[in-house]
């Protein structure tokens, strides 16, 4: 029998919630020494609903996400939403793992001081994830308006399934050169899924969070 704390996840779309549990599995098989793997609980949404409040209707997001908490008791929960967790953070909810603090403690382990962001159109203009940066002492630059505008594009294709070829070689030439001045960090889940996750220069915020939930499950 697991020894393996369980992990809570939401499930929040089909090609999120498939790359969450495809990355889940991925590092299991990596870092597995005791044949015990965590248990994923997953708790349906209805998405389309949260979607229509993204990014920052909070006074409608909050009570259509409240009572899927209030049915939680877990160690351990994960949201599969970097632009959801700015409301989760004024609902307070405990056990959370939190891709962006999770993300300041690497950069903050790593000496990091300056960023270069890449997420929603939304994610780089809006203040949450530069100030919360910022009160770490951490400097967050970001594309030129012209090419959040295409970054966002990319986003917008990723999730409906229409990105292609040229579209990631653009993506990943992109991130190739700005990493070469800066570490990258990606704030959205849909520009996780093309990514090399090899690329010790990228500070991928989806990726980190679900290494923070299997270690508090393993723990």
């Amino acid at each position: 029998m697991s020894s393996c704390k369980t992990i809570d996840f939401l499930r929040l779309g089909t090609r999120t919630t498939s790359f969450y549990i495809k990355c889940f599995k991925e590092l299991f098989e990596i870092e597995n020494t005791e044949n015990t793997e965590p248990e994923l609980n997953l708790i349906d949404v209805d998405f389309s609903e949260v979607n229509n409040f993204l990014p920052n209707k909070f006074d409608s997001l909050k009570p259509v996400l409240r009572p899927y908490f209030e049915t939680i008791n877990s160690e351990i929960i994960v949201v599969p939403n970097i632009t959801l967790h700015e409301t989760l953070d004024q609902l307070a909810i405990p056990n959370l793992i939190h891709p962006v603090r999770e993300t300041i403690r690497e950069l903050q382990a790593s000496k990091h001081s300056d960023i270069f962001l890449l997420g929603s159109k939304y994610s780089m203009q809006a203040p949450y994830i530069s100030t919360l940066m910022h009160f770490s002492g951490i400097h967050v630059q970001v594309p030129s308006l012209a090419d959040q505008d295409k970054i966002d594009n990319l986003r917008q294709k990723i999730y409906t399934g229409r990105e292609t070829n040229d579209d990631i070689q653009f993506y990943k030439n992109y991130i190739k050169t700005h990493s070469l001045k800066h570490p990258v960090v990606v704030a959205c889940t849909e520009l996780s899924i093309p990514l090399d996750s090899r690329n010790k220069a990228i500070y991928d915020m989806a990726r980190i969070q679900i290494s923070a939930a299997f270690r508090k499950a393993k723990a």
